[in-house]
């Protein structure tokens, strides 16, 4: 009974050791940015988020709230704006699907809009390079 038990012990260590071991090490380590709108909510949710992978070149824009309010955020290389992605309704999302260029500097702003305006104080910045081997701010 004894030798059952460590057999299947062992059995299931050595599957488990082999995950670990074929993981790929670039998924592992591959770098991810996100920030949230900005608004000052007493229940401390956000209305929306954005999320960039440098590997695959994705940024995600969410909706995170029901509260009537869409979530923008708007992509740019310096003064240049490349795109703008909009998502409306509590778990909506929109996803960029472009090859962008590896190591340049990406400028993303994220706000909330009411009614066709700008949510004051919703707006956020970050400024994100995209390198698929470190998660590099500029």
């Amino acid at each position: 009974m004894r030798r059952k038990a460590l057999t299947a012990a062992v059995s299931v260590l050595t599957v488990l050791a082999s995950w670990v071991l074929t993981a790929s090490p670039a998924h592992a380590a591959a770098p991810h940015h996100w920030m949230w709108t900005d608004e000052l909510v007493p229940w401390g949710d956000h209305g929306g988020r954005v999320d960039f992978w440098p590997v695959g070149d994705n940024f995600t824009l969410c909706d995170t709230r029901s509260d009537g309010r869409s979530t923008r955020a708007l992509v740019g290389i310096g003064n240049v704006e490349l795109f703008e992605l909009k998502a409306s309704g509590a778990g909506q999302c929109d996803t960029s699907n472009l090859n962008l260029a590896e190591g340049e500097c990406y400028r993303v702003s994220i706000y909330l809009m009411d009614n066709g305006e700008e949510v004051p104080g919703s707006v956020d910045y970050a400024a994100w390079r995209n390198y698929n081997d470190a998660k590099v701010n500029c």
